[in-house]
């Protein structure tokens, strides 16, 4: 009992936390995660969160945080790729709101960081649903990818998803 209660008032801790942060806390975050991923994110990679076996991938929390209750640094052992991914789901309002407050500062960083000429980014539809905002090096690896999901016929699957690779990745 006394284990589940104190379960509990983590998760609590943990969430408020996530909520308390503001635009510009998070936007700065951002930027700070941009910068960490040269590392793969050493300096900000916490205690394991999660083991996936199945996809050998090893989930870990991190001091930096875009405000979704699902994010996490994920390294897969099958190719040694690290990566940050930040997902909000529409299907909860809280993380709907989170997300449009958000995306429009996220978006401004990612414009500037392409406007300086040391990045190269696009706009594209994957599918119906899937619209994709990439951002790559001028060497065509991987930094920054923003995903976002319309699903109009289920709309508990629709999702935004920011994901900012590490160094690791590369060209993949």
């Amino acid at each position: 009992m006394k284990k589940s209660l104190l379960f509990i008032v983590v998760i609590l801790m943990f969430g408020i936390r996530i909520n308390a942060q503001t635009a510009d806390q998070v936007k700065a975050n951002f930027k700070s995660l941009v910068m960490e991923a040269a590392t793969d994110f050493k300096k900000v990679q916490k205690e394991v969160l999660e083991i996936d076996t199945s996809t050998r991938t090893e989930y870990f929390a991190c001091d930096k945080s875009l405000g979704s209750t699902f994010e996490a640094i994920c390294v897969n052992a099958n190719d040694n790729t690290t990566y940050f991914s930040s997902k909000f789901e529409y299907s909860k309002t809280s993380e709907l709101i989170k997300a449009n407050e958000i995306l429009p500062g996220i978006l401004d960083e990612v414009n500037a960081m392409v406007k300086t000429g040391k990045y190269k980014g696009r706009d594209y539809d994957k599918n119906e649903t899937v619209s994709i905002t990439e951002v790559k090096d001028l060497d065509g690896n991987y930094i920054i990818e923003i995903e976002s999901k319309t699903d109009k016929v289920n709309s508990n699957r629709s999702y935004l998803m920011i994901v900012i690779y590490g160094k690791s990745w590369g060209k993949k």
